[in-house]
């Protein structure tokens, strides 16, 4: 995949287990600070959306991960380009999050992720392009 060298543009992950899948909840600290989304983060000059995912887990969650496959993409509403990513790793059962950017994580159905009220907003219009069927769930579990 082509060098991404624009500041603008970040990269989610979004890993499952069975039928749930792996949010945070944003430490107080940080951009969008206590909303719950999918982690990730701004991919660095040079970096690749795959090279920007694997370092991102590592700093928000302590975990080495493998990104599998791009399956969206979308704009916030400042801009930023996002390259949503299916993503893997063996070690989701050790996860030991950073405090300085995460505050905690679950694994959720996607129910129980569509009932919160306090969801980073470019996580609702993900969950909006899957029920308008522009994206198939099935696209979100590896």
């Amino acid at each position: 995949m082509a060098r991404n060298a624009s500041p603008a543009c970040a990269v989610v992950a979004i890993f499952s287990r069975g039928d749930r899948l792996l949010v945070i909840k944003r430490s107080a600290t940080v951009r969008a600070p206590n909303l719950f989304c999918f982690p990730g983060g701004m991919i660095e000059e040079g970096e690749t959306p795959e090279i920007a995912l694997r370092r991102e887990m590592n700093e928000e969650l302590n975990i080495n991960a493998t990104a599998v496959r791009e399956i969206w993409q979308s704009y916030t509403p400042k801009g930023t380009r996002l390259h949503w990513w299916t993503a893997t790793s063996n070690e989701l059962e050790r996860v030991f999050p950073n405090p300085d950017e995460v505050a905690s994580y679950a694994f959720l159905t996607m129910d129980e992720i569509l009932a919160m009220d306090d969801v980073l907003v470019s996580n609702q219009v993900f969950f909006e392009t899957i029920r308008s069927g522009e994206l198939a769930v099935e696209e979100l579990f590896t």
